[in-house]
């Protein structure tokens, strides 16, 4: 697996328009996957990745909020519930910006009978880590 350490302002991977198919939260990180990978644009052409995984360490976990928003309202989510939106339908990634020590995640959440704008807002203090998979398939690049 290829590996980097998220600490340049200028961001070489980006997270929009993957799905995020699994979240563990342990302690005072949290660590997502992304079965069908993440952006890659350290290349002169981006391309996708195959798996990714993104390890976020030590969370404040009072900083850091879940939001689901409705039509006219809103609400404020347990970060923990994350694992069970993801699981319980499709979590995709259409937006993201980085601040200093914080990652903002624009979402839609699809389910057989909802269709969801979340937002993830993550403030962290840890070295922001991504590792992911070559591309490569059988001897193509995809």
């Amino acid at each position: 697996m290829k590996q980097y350490v998220m600490k340049q302002p200028k961001r070489p991977l980006s997270f929009q328009g993957a799905v995020v198919s699994d979240v563990t939260i342990m302690n005072d990180t949290i660590r997502l996957e992304f079965e069908n990978g993440i952006e890659d644009r350290f290349k002169q052409r981006a391309e996708w990745t195959s798996r990714a995984v993104v390890t976020i360490p030590r969370i404040d976990w009072n900083q850091s909020t879940l939001t689901r928003f409705a039509d006219t309202t809103y609400e404020m989510l347990s970060m923990k519930t994350v694992r069970d939106i993801v699981k319980n339908g499709r979590l995709e990634i259409v937006g993201e910006l980085f601040g200093p020590n914080r990652l903002l995640l624009s979402c839609m959440w699809m389910t057989d009978t909802a269709y969801l704008t979340m937002e993830l807002s993550i403030y962290y203090t840890g070295d922001f880590i991504v590792q992911w998979e070559s591309a490569e398939v059988e001897g193509l690049v995809l």
